[in-house]
């Protein structure tokens, strides 16, 4: 069963509920996801992301004051497989290596 990726996922929102609580905002120059296209992640600022997933899609981006946001992504990691999607919790940049 996939429960423990969901774990860190569930703890890490109600983690991140306090600071959303005091009214705290990301900065405008945040990061954020303009679109997906399957295997890569398209930035707001046109810059691309391959995190090693495919069929991504965005469920939440966990936002850290000052810092740089995390976001949970759901996808699998291989085509024409018999692989399971999963939740994931990536910061831009990293790259799952199956």
């Amino acid at each position: 069963m996939s429960q423990p990726r969901v774990v860190p996922v569930v703890a890490a929102l109600i983690l991140s509920a306090p600071a959303q609580a005091l009214g705290q905002t990301a900065p405008s120059s945040a990061l954020k996801i303009a679109r997906i296209e399957d295997s890569v992640i398209v930035l707001t600022d046109g810059r691309r992301w391959e995190p090693g997933l495919y069929g991504i899609t965005h469920v939440y981006t966990l936002q850290i004051p000052g810092g740089v946001p995390f976001f949970v992504l759901n996808g699998v990691g291989c085509q024409e497989c018999d692989g399971e999607y999963g939740l994931y919790v990536l910061r831009f940049g990293e790259h799952l290596d199956w």
